[in-house]
């Protein structure tokens, strides 16, 4: 009897997970079907700050300098590495040749190649799971599917499983890596080193930030005191990065090191964040807290988890992630994305503790599968609030409008111009001018006075009466006296311009 009740909540497990996993897909469907059109180019952002990649990634198909000083003009910066910005950009040029499209086409081409990156990563998963759960039965492959499914769609990824930053394929490459030395080691320890070192190397080439497997596989081969093995991982990768350095530019390594980089810690920021993270992972945080309750209780639970060299391996990552994440994730501008290769990380902590716990007989899976399907009413939940329009957001196709009304506005005034918005400066959408696409610290940089700007930034052209425009964006009633301290009146005057809502004109003064 308690071996049927046991499969009867199997089933109801693997209910819940795939029930997550189709709402996972009817928000991920809904979102893209908000930010990606096949008949115009969309002016459109899903992520803050996004823009910024569509700059740099433009300025490598130009063949402009990506890196260049944020406090000279236009004041702009580049923090991801360099296989982001050229990998984007070499399929943006095929496409955009091929196709014979405009630079406005630009983000919805870089968009499909992060769309690639998510099927390829839903993949990868679904097979690391699989194996990590040793499942031959139907009911355990849907449950490593709805697990792929809600990692690389789920809530936590969100928008930025539409967005165009290094975060998506970084995270692939590095799950590749990871289900390759899953995959090969112990049997070919050594190819399972160099498979993983290069591919965590090319993660780290799109983001530097993911190196979470190469932490997890030497955690795993000092736990097996397979010395070999471990001092080929401490040679490989340490070489190929000092190499890359050795060859690197120094504006390049002052930005990918964030070398010169002003650090604000905001407790509210982490805060929030771990907030909306527990909200969005529930099927994985209640499951390995049931998971940690049967491994304090039983003995050779807890042996075989450490017997288990994925579960070994996704423990010590899942540290090395989380020592890094919540540090940064408390930075300006740090965000729930800093969380993505632990949630994967945890997947299969999860996935790998199955075959553990079923070992142990019935009584061992019944609380963690109990708590497993508390995890994925929470999802339910989170999910369902959203499509309910109780959170977050599901449309962000309305920018597209407000975006292209502010670009008419701009079409219509003097060159060299300055708006008071990101968007704006970006080369198709101001044609003809400096693209002023300001760095994400730039008004920060500018309060703390570190170092002076050329020109003394947007305020000093604006002292010096060095735009033939400025076009203010604003709600309030009446006119600014002063940008980013320059004093407009003092070379500027406002001028109606029925062309430009909510939008304050100034035309330079005639001599």
């Amino acid at each position: 009897m308690v071996a049927f009740l046991a499969d009867r909540l199997r089933y109801l497990y693997a209910a819940s997970a795939l029930l997550g996993a189709v709402l996972c897909l009817v928000l991920f469907g809904l979102r893209a079907a908000s930010s990606i059109s096949f008949t115009e180019p969309l002016q459109l952002h899903t992520t803050g700050d996004e823009f910024t990649n569509y700059f740099n990634i433009w300025k490598a198909l130009s063949g402009e300098v990506i890196y260049n000083d944020r406090f000279q003009v236009p004041y702009s910066v580049a923090v991801y590495n360099w296989l982001f910005y050229y990998a984007y950009a070499a399929v943006a040029a095929v496409v955009l040749t091929a196709l014979d499209l405009s630079d406005a086409w630009l983000p919805t081409v870089t968009r499909f190649f992060t769309l690639a990156a998510i099927a390829a990563g839903t993949v990868v998963a679904y097979a690391t799971f699989a194996r990590a759960a040793q499942a031959r039965d139907a009911t355990t492959k849907a449950i490593a599917a709805a697990f792929a499914v809600f990692l690389m769609i789920g809530p936590l990824l969100g928008f930025w499983s539409l967005t165009v930053r290094a975060d998506l394929w970084a995270m692939t490459l590095e799950m590749a890596g990871a289900a390759a030395f899953l995959a090969l080691y112990p049997r070919r320890r050594f190819a399972a080193v160099l498979v993983l070192a290069a591919a965590v190397y090319a993660a780290w080439s799109f983001k530097q930030a993911n190196v979470f497997a190469a932490a997890g596989a030497g955690f795993l081969l000092l736990a097996r005191r397979d010395w070999k093995p471990l001092a080929l991982l401490c040679l490989v990768l340490p070489a190929a990065w000092a190499a890359t350095f050795a060859l690197g530019e120094p504006g390049w390594i002052n930005s990918i090191l964030f070398a010169d980089f002003p650090l604000f810690f905001q407790a509210a920021r982490l805060l929030r964040n771990l907030g909306n993270v527990a909200v969005k992972t529930g099927p994985l945080l209640l499951f390995l807290a049931a998971v940690a309750w049967a491994a304090a209780r039983s003995m050779s639970c807890r042996r075989g988890l450490w017997r288990s060299d994925t579960f070994v391996f996704a423990a010590g990552a899942s540290v090395a992630a989380l020592a890094l994440s919540v540090p940064l994730a408390a930075q300006h501008g740090g965000g729930e994305n800093y969380f993505f290769m632990l949630a994967f990380f945890m997947g299969l902590m999860v996935m790998a503790s199955l075959p553990v716990l079923a070992a142990g007989g019935a009584a061992s899976l019944r609380s963690p599968l109990v708590a497993g399907i508390a995890g994925w009413l929470s999802l339910y939940a989170a999910v369902g609030a959203v499509l309910a329009g109780a959170a977050g957001t599901i449309d962000v196709r309305r920018q597209h409008p407000i975006y292209l009304e502010m670009k008419r506005c701009a079409d219509s005034l003097p060159r060299p111009l300055y708006v008071n918005n990101n968007y704006l400066g970006l080369p198709w959408m101001t044609p003809g001018n400096t693209p002023w696409v300001l760095s994400y610290t730039y008004k920060e940089e500018r309060a703390l006075a570190r170092r002076p700007f050329e020109h003394g930034g947007i305020g000093g052209l604006v002292d010096a009466g060095a735009f033939a425009a400025v076009a203010y964006q604003s709600d309030e009633q009446e006119p600014p006296t002063e940008l980013d301290g320059g004093i407009l009146v003092t070379h500027y005057e406002w001028r109606a311009a029925p062309q430009c809502p909510r939008t304050f004109v100034f035309f330079r003064k005639q001599p």
